[in-house]
């Protein structure tokens, strides 16, 4: 497991936003003032509005994964007639 190619996928993984993380630390990343929990992503996982996948009894998600879901909402709540800068 000493091949640098691992460590340097892994970079650029954690540099890109898709880096596997727990939903727990997932949630705490993409929302730190706490307004978004595990819970909640996972339903949002439920509804099929996050991609979530999972390894043993954990489930994992990626910030990428996030921010498409937000963004998503974004659209649909209609945010780029009201912003139309931010170029989704």
């Amino acid at each position: 497991m000493d091949d640098p190619r691992i460590e340097r996928v892994a970079t650029i993984g954690y540099r890109y936003g898709y880096a596997a993380l727990s939903l727990e630390t997932a949630a705490r990343l993409a929302f730190p003032d706490g307004s978004v929990s595990a819970r909640t992503l996972r339903a949002e996982a439920a509804r099929g509005k996050l991609a979530i996948f999972r390894i043993g009894k954990k489930y994992y998600t990626t910030l990428a994964a996030i921010e498409k879901m937000v963004v998503e909402k974004w659209v649909l709540a209609g945010f780029e007639a009201k912003w139309p800068n931010l170029n989704l």
